[in-house]
């Protein structure tokens, strides 16, 4: 009761009173603090839990391991990793998943590979992790395989798929490799309608100085939010354009509430400058 209502520290009163908790209450208050906080204590009440000798199951080990990721106590994940083997529930689903996002978290790509590997069952969730944790590393070629072998075996992209690789393929100016990637956006209907897909390509091929195709489609968006505004400026500026970057910079202003600083257009040309290194044409406005 006292967790349905989030009252952690209520019912962790409740619980300490109890003298041979079951298995299901050892997995309520560890995952009590592995979705709410403090994520240590999760960790901490497994370690407890073993020490009463309450054999962890199959439920026991995603909640503490969701928070070995929000900690990215790696160490701590492995001996989990490892309780998990001889408990015989690694290849569990869910085990197996909150394996592969705890590796991913804590930045060990080449370790999370292994265990998506033996994964069973591979959903569109553990497909998008890889392929995000490739692309945010800089690693296109693992993360451009990563989408092919999804699609191969069935697994059909999402939005979060698409925004996820596009800023990568865009970085690494591989414009027929985002043509394709588009292409599959259009044939499965992923960007009807998605600001965030669409605002990713349009960065994409900013990116890849292909002027046209990322004006228009900023021309065919029902919606444009701030990043759309900020990504297409970018690409003008990006290539030098900056009659067009500035035409772009006062729509905006006359569009939305709150209008860049001329200062950032300034920023923004001296940044395309310097440019072919680094990430997105997006603009962090925090900065200006």
């Amino acid at each position: 009761m006292y967790i349905s209502c989030g009252e952690i520290e209520s019912a962790r009163l409740a619980f300490d009173d109890l003298l041979q908790p079951s298995v299901f209450l050892w997995n309520a208050m560890i995952r009590a603090y592995a979705w709410n906080g403090p994520f240590g204590r999760a960790v901490e009440l497994y370690q407890r839990m073993l020490d009463t000798g309450i054999e962890p199951n199959k439920f026991t080990f995603p909640f503490v391991l969701k928070a070995c990721s929000a900690l990215e106590a790696l160490t701590d994940g492995i001996l989990i990793h490892e309780h998990a083997k001889k408990a015989g529930l690694e290849l569990d689903v869910f085990v197996s998943t909150a394996l592969l996002d705890m590796y991913l978290k804590c930045g060990c790509l080449d370790d999370a590979h292994e265990v998506f590997c033996r994964m069973p069952q591979k959903d569109v969730v553990a497909w998008n992790a890889l392929v995000s944790s490739y692309a945010l590393n800089g690693r296109y070629q693992e993360a451009v395989r990563c989408l092919l072998q999804m699609q191969r075996t069935g697994n059909i992209p999402n939005p979060s798929t698409i925004v996820a690789l596009l800023p990568i393929v865009g970085q690494a100016k591989a414009l027929i490799q985002g043509k394709s990637i588009h292409a599959v956006c259009i044939r499965r209907r992923i960007d009807k309608g998605d600001v965030l897909v669409n605002t990713a390509l349009l960065d994409m091929y900013g990116k890849s100085e292909c002027l046209v195709r990322a004006r228009r489609i900023f021309d065919n968006m029902s919606f444009r939010n701030e990043m759309t505004w900020s990504a297409m400026i970018g690409c003008y500026t990006l290539c030098g354009r900056m009659a067009e970057a500035l035409q772009i910079f006062r729509n905006n202003a006359g569009v939305m509430n709150c209008p860049y600083k001329l200062s950032t257009l300034r920023r923004w040309y001296r940044d395309a400058i310097c440019y072919k290194s680094s990430g997105s044409l997006f603009v962090d406005k925090s900065s200006t």
